[in-house]
């Protein structure tokens, strides 16, 4: 019998930004959670940000993050 679990919004948006954080991790790259959890809504709605927070620039080095100039 296969489970089937149905996550809430919140949940989603949890585990996707602990997704990013986990594969930023891998390459060495640490920032704060709550800048992993914007950039994992914002890549998610594909939404590029606004920000010269150096966070958002080393996210965006190793992910889908779009940021405009």
């Amino acid at each position: 019998m296969k489970w089937q679990v149905s996550h809430s919004k919140e949940v989603r948006r949890n585990l996707l930004a602990a997704s990013l954080y986990r594969d930023l991790r891998k390459k060495a790259v640490t920032v704060p959670s709550t800048d992993a959890a914007i950039a994992a809504v914002a890549i998610h709605h594909g939404i590029p940000l606004f920000t010269r927070d150096e966070h958002f620039s080393a996210i965006a080095r190793h992910s889908k993050l779009q940021l405009l100039a």
